[in-house]
């Protein structure tokens, strides 16, 4: 699996190489949106969405404190 934010049975994880581990706080993304741990995504225009099981994006989910 590729670094980002996925939801996996229920749960919000964080993946960074290769490892999975739950989201304990919120997650911010390099494009501005943050990622809270029951898996509410709210986007920098203030909409919000939720992950549903096995939805993720990479790119978009990538840490903003990421040096990759």
């Amino acid at each position: 699996m590729k670094d980002g934010v996925v939801m996996m049975d229920n749960k919000t994880m964080l993946c960074n190489h290769s490892k999975c581990t739950p989201l304990t706080k919120t997650y911010t993304c390099k494009d501005g949106c943050k990622v809270s741990p029951d898996g509410t995504v709210t986007k920098p225009d203030g909409s919000t969405m939720k992950l549903m099981n096995g939805i993720c994006d990479r790119q978009k989910w990538q840490s903003s404190n990421d040096p990759s």
